[in-house]
């Protein structure tokens, strides 16, 4: 009985062993895992659901040991991620220019973030857990509190413009102030005293520009390519009967002008900024009744607008009020005219004293004007009967009717080229050859000569009064000019002057008396008839002709 017992014993011991080897192993690889070591791996046994139970731990352990890699790999991933933004990020940090604050709702500085260390206004150091008040002046740090708890109150960024006193000067901030939890705010600010200052300058352009623009005399005004007026100057806004310059701002040509005038004025604007060239054209306006109502004259000088590129961007326009200088031109010009005409009728009395050419001479020079002339031809009239006429005549009509035969004779004289140079009572003396040099001065003589015969008959005829005319011609060498400085008279001396007086005075009325001169120059196209000798007064005895007609 006891051999019995003892050997059931013995069984129960190796049995018991033999069960608890795996799950001991199991056990053991289990605590390792639990201590970090993933490596692990079961061995079977003997036992079906033993080993069952190390293969599935087996498999878990290898998942987990994939896993335990597999997380491995994301953490050094990660690790590197955020290593390489941490890196960014102080890249970032390190390039900004802006100022970074974490503030409270006191307006304490939780957090001081800049590289910029020379545009704080203290060191960071120095703020960094203080309160505004501690650290700006009462009135700014009111200021300052009063934005952050503006941002925390609306929970929306509040953007502001500051400055500050740093280092003695002044140093303006663009900032911008964020809610980032209920008592606290992200400070972000940036160093904008360089725009400030070109800003300030840009003011003090505008405002001299301003200045310039509202005292000078002409109407300035600016436009977009849409036509849309961006300013004007005082002048301008004035004319337009605005209250202020600025009242022109977003207002067309049809806000101020009638609808056919905007329509010419806009078509002439599109058409010079297509073109890129500036124009200047005049318009006359009629001022509105109540006004002074009289015409006024401007200049209009449009010119394009361009950008930086050279890309049209819209027209300026200057406008100039001539009026009062086209007053000034018409007034001028009315009396130039009259001088003009005044000076016209002086040179016309003055051409009917003196020749063109002398005229012209006397005028740059009043000098005396004396030339010799070798060819001349000279010719003396006298009325036959005038002074018995003049005995039954009253003075009047004596006059009236010498000046007619003279005009006769006028007409004549300038039909033919030739120079009347005087009268002397009833006499008239006429020349041909100066003070412009002609080669057929004989035959003009002679031509003038028979029409005046003819003109005497046909006047006699007319007026009932038997006038009769005796001519003497001579050719030769005289000497013309102008002597003395009053009552200016061209003359002629000479031999040849004193013949051809002698050669009238001589003569029949109603015949033309030549000498022996004149007729070598006029036989071979004149009929002339041989008179004979005749004693001529200082010259002795001479050979004249009668001019009878032309051939």
């Amino acid at each position: 009985m006891f051999r019995i017992i003892g050997y059931r014993h013995s069984s129960c011991i190796i049995t018991s062993h033999w069960i608890t080897q795996p799950i001991l192993r199991l056990s053991a690889a289990a605590g390792a895992i639990a201590s970090g070591e993933l490596d692990q791996k079961v061995e079977l046994g003997n036992v079906k659901e033993l080993n069952i139970l190390a293969l599935s731990f087996n498999k878990m352990a290898k998942q987990l040991q994939e896993s335990f890699d597999e997380l491995e790999t994301r953490v050094q991933q990660r690790t590197a991620s955020l290593t390489q933004a941490e890196s960014e990020l102080r890249g970032l940090f390190a390039a900004m220019t802006e100022l970074i604050f974490v503030k409270d709702s006191q307006g304490r500085y939780l957090k001081v973030v800049s590289s910029q260390s020379e545009i704080l206004y203290k060191p960071a150091d120095e703020i960094l857990g203080k309160l505004e008040h501690e650290i700006l002046p009462s009135e700014k740090a009111d200021i300052f509190v009063g934005y952050i708890r503006e941002a925390l109150q609306t929970q929306q960024t509040v953007q502001v413009e500051y400055s500050l006193m740093s280092k003695g000067q002044e140093v303006w901030f663009s900032a911008s102030i964020s809610p980032i939890t209920e008592d606290s705010v992200i400070w972000v600010a940036r160093d904008i005293t360089d725009r400030k200052k070109t800003e300030e300058e840009l003011i003090k352009k505008e405002a001299y520009l301003r200045l310039i623009l509202d005292n000078i005399p002409q109407q300035v005004f600016w436009k977009d390519t849409n036509l849309v007026f961006l300013g004007c100057n005082r002048n301008w806004a004035e004319a337009a009967k605005l209250d202020n310059p600025e009242d022109v701002v977003g207002l067309t040509d049809y806000d101020l002008l009638p609808e056919a005038v905007a329509d010419l004025f806009r078509a002439k604007d599109r058409q010079i900024m297509e073109a890129d060239q500036e124009e200047l054209h005049h318009i006359d306006v009629k001022q509105k009744p109540g006004e002074d109502g009289q015409k006024r004259w401007l200049d209009i000088n449009k010119i394009p607008i361009h950008d930086e590129q050279g890309k049209v961007i819209g027209i300026l326009g200057v406008i100039d009020d001539i009026t009062q200088r086209r007053q000034a031109e018409e007034a001028l010009r009315i009396q130039q005219e009259k001088l003009r005409i005044e000076q016209k009728k002086s040179e016309e009395l003055l051409l009917n004293i003196l020749p063109q050419p002398i005229a012209d001479r006397l005028k740059e020079d009043t000098r005396a004007i004396a030339e010799q002339f070798d060819e001349t031809t000279i010719m003396f009239a006298d009325i036959v009967g005038f002074t018995p006429l003049s005995a039954r005549m009253p003075p009047t009509e004596l006059v009236k009717l010498l000046n007619q035969v003279f005009s006769l004779f006028d007409q004549l004289a300038e039909q033919h080229g030739l120079e009347k140079i005087k009268t002397i009572g009833d006499a008239y003396m006429v020349v041909g050859g100066l003070p412009v040099a002609m080669p057929d001065h004989a035959e003009a003589i002679a031509n003038m000569a028979l029409d005046m015969q003819r003109a005497i008959y046909q006047f006699q005829a007319d007026v009932g009064e038997p006038f009769q005319i005796r001519i003497g011609i001579n050719t030769g060498s005289v000497v013309a000019g102008v002597i003395g400085i009053k009552k200016f008279i061209y003359d002629l001396w000479g031999d040849a002057v004193n013949v051809a007086s002698r050669m009238e005075s001589s003569g029949v009325p109603g015949k033309i008396q030549v000498t022996a001169q004149t007729y070598e120059r006029l036989q071979d196209k004149y009929v002339l008839e041989e008179r004979g000798v005749i004693k001529v007064k200082g010259k002795g005895e001479m050979t004249t002709y009668w001019l009878i007609d032309r051939h």
